[in-house]
Parts: structure tokens; sequence; C-alpha cells
């Protein structure tokens, strides 16, 4: 979009917006921001910082993009405008809380929003709201403040809403300049997770839980035989948070063992990201063996670890059989025919599937 107006008149009609910051003047960020309150239906929100001509990435190029450079690109822009605006002589740092706000105003209302990526700090007090809108939101599904370097206190005030929404299936964490002040909240996202499950099992045996129908007869019997029909109804399947992106902080051991005690009280979690943090081989140990007694996380990204001599990959987790044959009963014919007989070598099979399987897990070197 070229201009103030142009931008805001293509947001009217998207669906779907990426919006890279870094070369907006401040009345163009502020277009974008009243523009966010007047869209609906909108599906994605991708509002990243991006060096443009094949340059350095924002995080090693984040000091030349400060006041200075915004300036320069707001001095251009107020040269080309031939009618000066109210907001004139703004820069980012002016109008960033205000995007801000307006994003989690539209998280907070829209019914159709699937991702949102955040590739700024928008301050803990925005955060804080921001997080308050994800928390509220039944709609998304991914999460992402990838290079936004927010910081332990922005991160503090947004992982409440993070933590509240278990309809998330990826959160991106990466690049948030993120340390082991921030091990307890990053792994309270799982473990919250993992205690509203429990929750829900027990509530849910709670309601299918069907008395005898024999005892106090009449209004009882009838009730009993509500509540066993009611357990025969299949249970819908929940899908929980699949993938966590924690690359490109500055977590060390002490992040890993915290995270390590959290994946004990999870089952949903497929990948995790740990690449360019400072961990050690014994921290690649300690991750391994926790994937062994994991159900279904597959891969642990480990690679450039900026701790000195580290050398590490991706972990990854494969099944495999214990090399024990399965034997079926032996037994006459008539026996073979019968439905008890059949069912008790089903669940027989069944136990030796569960028993004879293991989990190894191995590090990948070509990354």
């Amino acid at each position: 979009a070229k201009g103030a107006k142009a931008l805001a008149a293509h947001m009217s009609d998207a669906g779907a917006i990426v919006v890279n910051l870094v070369p907006l003047s401040g009345d163009e960020m502020r277009s974008l921001s009243e523009g966010l309150r007047r869209v609906r239906g909108m599906t994605c929100i991708r509002l990243v910082r991006e060096a443009r001509g094949g340059g350095l990435p924002v995080r090693v190029t984040k000091a030349l993009e400060s006041r200075d450079l915004v300036s320069v690109v707001s001095a251009k822009a107020r040269a080309s405008s031939h009618t000066p605006g109210a907001t004139a002589n703004r820069s980012h740092e002016d109008v960033l809380p205000l995007l801000g706000q307006r994003v989690a105003e539209h998280v907070s209302r829209s019914k159709s929003l699937l991702e949102i990526e955040i590739g700024v700090d928008f301050g803990p007090a925005v955060m804080g709201k921001l997080g308050h809108a994800i928390a509220s939101s039944e709609s998304l599904r991914r999460v992402s403040f990838r290079d936004s370097e927010m910081g332990d206190a922005s991160f503090s005030s947004l992982v409440d809403g993070i933590r509240k929404n278990d309809a998330l299936r990826e959160i991106d964490l990466s690049g948030c300049a993120l340390t082991d002040t921030s091990d307890a909240a990053v792994a309270s996202v799982v473990r919250a997770r993992a205690g509203r499950r429990a929750v829900e099992a027990w509530e849910t045996n709670l309601r299918r839980y069907s008395p005898s129908p024999g005892k106090g007869g009449g209004r009882n019997a009838e009730a009993g035989k509500k509540s066993s029909f009611s357990s025969t109804e299949p249970e819908t399947p929940h899908l929980g948070l699949a993938r966590l992106e924690l690359s490109y902080n500055d977590f060390t051991s002490t992040t890993v063992e915290t995270l390590c005690h959290a994946l004990r009280q999870d089952n949903e979690l497929a990948h995790l990201g740990l690449r360019g943090n400072r961990l050690s081989d014994q921290d690649a140990s300690r991750l391994g063996k926790a994937m062994r007694t994991h159900g279904t996380l597959s891969t642990i990204s480990l690679c450039q670890s900026r701790l000195g001599g580290a050398d590490l990959g991706v972990l990854k987790a494969t099944e495999r059989l214990a090399g024990v044959d399965l034997v079926a009963g032996v037994g006459n014919n008539s026996a073979k025919d019968s439905p008890v007989s059949t069912s008790c070598e089903k669940n027989t099979e069944k136990d030796k599937n569960a028993r004879e399987t293991k989990k190894d897990v191995y590090m990948d070197m070509e990354w």
C-alpha cells in the first residue's frame, strides 16, 4: 500500500494481512491501527519486522532500526505528503501502544481469527491486554511472537492469557529474548493444560457414572437407565498443544530441568524447539530421557547451541517392538470359535503390544 490512506483502504477488504512494520511511518502505523477496528471476518494477522533487500535478520540489526531509522522514514513520508495530518512527526514508539491495543480488541471480538503473529514488543501493559484477548478467543489455533524480543517483563504479562486458552495448537516464542527468569512461566503453559485435561476427565467420569437401577425402583431405575445410555456416547477427541517453539532465546539447563518436570504431566506435545539456546550435551541427555516416557513427543530441536563445546542436532523418537513374537492362544476349534475365547485372545494381544512397544531416542546431526 502506498501511503496511509491506501493502506487503510486495503485493510477494509482483507481476509488476511501480512505487514512489515520496518518501513512504515508513524502515520501508516496509525492507519493500520484504525483499519483493524473496521475489518470483519479476518483469519490471519501477521505484523512482522523484516529487513528488506536480503539484509541481516531483524534480531541482528535491531539497533539500526531504532529511532534514527524511524525518523528518516517518517521524514520521507511527510515530504511526499501534500496534506500533513494530525499524526505527523510520530515515531514507532509513539504509535506501537495504539497498534497493540487495536490488535487486542480485534482478537477479542473476532470469531474467525485462526492465527496471529506479532513480531514486535508492545510493552508489558499492552501485552497484558493482548494476553487477556487471547484467553477469551475461541477461534485462535496459532499464536506467534517470533523475533519480537519482548523480554521477560512483557512475557510475564502475556503468558497468563496463553496459558488459559487450551484450544491453541501452536505457540511460537522464538527470538523473544527470554531467559531462565521465565522458566516457570514457560513450563506452566504445558503444565496448566495437563491439569485441565485431568479435571475434564474427572468431571466426565462423574457425569457418566450410572447408579444401580435395581435399588430405589421407579424414578431411580429410570435415571439409572438414562445414565447407562449416556455412557455409550462416543467421546469427542480433543486436540491440544502440538508445537511449542522456544528457539533463539537465552535458556540454560535451569529451564531444561523445569521443562522436563512439566513434560511428565503432558501427553499432547509433538514438537519442542530449543535451537540457538545455551544448552549442553547433558541437557540433551536429560531431554532424551523425558522423550522416552512421553506419549507423543517425537522431535526436540537443539541445533546451534551457543554453549561452547556443545555439538547438538535434533532429538528424534521412534517406536519399535521389543522383538518378542506375538503368539495367539492355543486351544481346540470350538474354543477358538467361541466369542469369549476370541475376545480374550484380542485383549491378550493388545496387552502384549502395549508391553512390547518401546521408544528409542537418537540425535540426528543431519539438520
